[in-house]
């Protein structure tokens, strides 16, 4: 899959030549799951002390991996109340390769 590649404010992102720029492969899936959860989070959840959060995100991005594809190359799923910001959640991806991709939702 393909997609436009968006910055950390979800602007979509204009290359030296002034072409659109575009995602694929990992890079993709985890932006793509950077809005899911961010819509998700802001349209189903809409508060973190929602005593389901954690566990509501979990699946919404399990949910993310299997339609990308990417439910096999994941290792395991961390979610937990930030420690670093008030009303935030962290999400930690840790893929088999040992690599993390890892996202605060606030």
């Amino acid at each position: 899959m393909k997609d436009l590649e968006l910055d950390e404010n979800l602007e979509i992102v204009i290359g030296p030549r002034n072409d659109l720029e575009i995602v694929d492969g990992r890079e993709q899936f985890e932006q793509s799951l950077r809005l899911w959860l961010t819509a998700y989070l802001s349209e189903e959840v809409g508060s973190f002390n929602s005593p389901d959060v954690i566990r509501s995100i979990e699946l919404q991005v399990q949910r993310v991996a299997r339609v990308h594809g990417r439910i096999d190359s994941i290792s395991s799923i961390v979610v937990s109340p930030s420690e670093d910001a008030v009303d935030s959640i962290d999400v930690s991806i840790i893929y088999l390769a040992g690599e993390t991709f890892n996202l605060t939702l606030s």
